[in-house]
């Protein structure tokens, strides 16, 4: 590029020096001379310019050029990060959606479960308040019938021909009696009476209620006229269901013993009492016989005691049994009690049942029928311990 400004340069001057020469070559010689090596100065000096102009335009290239080269290498090694961050974040979107999916499922399963424990706890509930129900109107049977068929059950123990105690109802007092005193049931002891009161109560605590019941009765007894013909054992008989929660059944005050019993009880109290009877004096008893009633009371108290476990735990099994139905399809339940409602309600012979109470041989003749001809599930011993047993009670 210098060069040919050069060359321009010299054929301008060379052109100038020519015209020059044409129009006078003899004066103007000089001053062409002068002209041309100042001119020629000049350009040496814009010469030496454009070569320092040109020496700092190629240091500033070959730098730029380093810095291309540079930049080159460093947009590489950015395109290559940028590839490897590329896929890297292809990776993590992946798995973001592969965990978000898995969450998603996570929080449908989860859903899902609550739902089921809701339900499940729904139906729980409904069984319970189910169960509750059947306990509870059962529970109200048995106190709305217990005063009935505790009278029903004492008056016909007491006319049993082995005991023949003379009893009095609340509507028949001995005549004796005052207004302020009347128990339900009375039964003549030795010039005495022993009451037998069956309680009415649905309170929540029967325990409480029992204890306040032992105070008002202890207090209607003092203050009654006929309190010296009151025996000092007084008898409350409540259902046997009720038994269950009853932490305390033997209540002593002021001089008085009341004992909660069942009235299945009942025969069993008497039996002794009617023991007693035989002896004009308490103090006349001998030690056997004294032992024999301590054995007899004890033998009668373990087995009603062990009767009541089994009668209740009986009531709670078929309470269950009958919860179950619960689970079956409306339809199938509609049909169920459509059918139970049509069935008859069997009674038992009132023969049947004294032939029994009266005769325990016909209650092992009716045993054996039912386990002969085929082999009976205990061994001959243990049949013959029973009816020995039985035969003594």
């Amino acid at each position: 590029m210098e060069y040919i400004m050069l060359l321009a340069i010299i054929g301008l001057i060379g052109v100038n020096v020519w015209k020059m020469k044409n129009k006078d070559d003899s004066g103007l010689e000089k001053k062409i001379e002068e002209a041309y090596r100042e001119k020629v100065s000049g350009l040496e000096v814009e010469l030496g310019k454009a070569k320092s102009d040109r020496d700092k335009l190629s240091g500033q290239g070959k730098e730029l050029y380093a810095q291309k080269v540079s930049l080159e290498t460093d947009n590489k090694v950015f395109q290559s990060k940028t590839a490897e961050l590329s896929r890297e974040v292809t990776t993590y979107k992946n798995r973001e959606e592969q965990t978000k999916r898995e969450f998603e499922k996570r929080v449908a399963d989860l859903e899902e479960s609550r739902k089921a424990f809701e339900d499940e706890k729904v139906r729980i509930r409904r069984e319970d308040e189910e169960r509750l129900a059947l306990e509870e109107a059962d529970r109200d049977r048995v106190w709305n019938e217990h005063e009935n068929v505790c009278l029903a059950a004492m008056k016909e123990v007491c006319q049993k021909p082995e005991l023949g105690f003379s009893f009095y109802e609340n509507t028949s007092l001995p005549d004796s009696f005052d207004g302020t005193l009347k128990p339900d049931f009375l039964v003549e002891f030795l010039g005495q009476y022993i009451i037998f009161d069956a309680k009415m109560s649905r309170s929540s605590s029967l325990q409480n209620y029992l204890n306040e019941q032992v105070k008002k009765t202890v207090k209607k007894i003092k203050s009654s006229k006929n309190k010296d013909e009151i025996y000092n054992t007084v008898f409350f008989i409540i259902p046997t269901i009720e038994f269950a929660d009853l932490k305390k059944t033997h209540f002593y005050e002021e001089g008085y013993n009341f004992f909660v019993i069942p009235v299945e009880a009942f025969e069993a109290i008497l039996s002794s009492f009617k023991r007693i009877t035989n002896y004009e004096l308490a103090e006349s008893f001998d030690p056997k016989e004294r032992e024999n009633i301590v054995n007899l009371i004890a033998s009668y108290d373990h087995h009603i005691s062990r009767q009541n476990a089994v009668n209740l735990l009986t009531s709670i099994e078929g309470l269950k049994v009958m919860h179950r139905k619960g689970s079956l399809s409306d339809d199938i339940k509609e049909s169920v009690e459509t059918t139970k409602k049509k069935m008859r309600l069997e009674n038992f012979k009132p023969t049947d049942l004294k032939r029994f109470i009266d005769n325990p041989e016909e209650q092992i003749a009716a045993v054996n029928k039912l386990v002969s001809p085929r082999k009976p599930a205990v061994s001959e011993k243990e049949l013959l311990d029973v009816q020995q047993t039985m035969l003594e009670e």
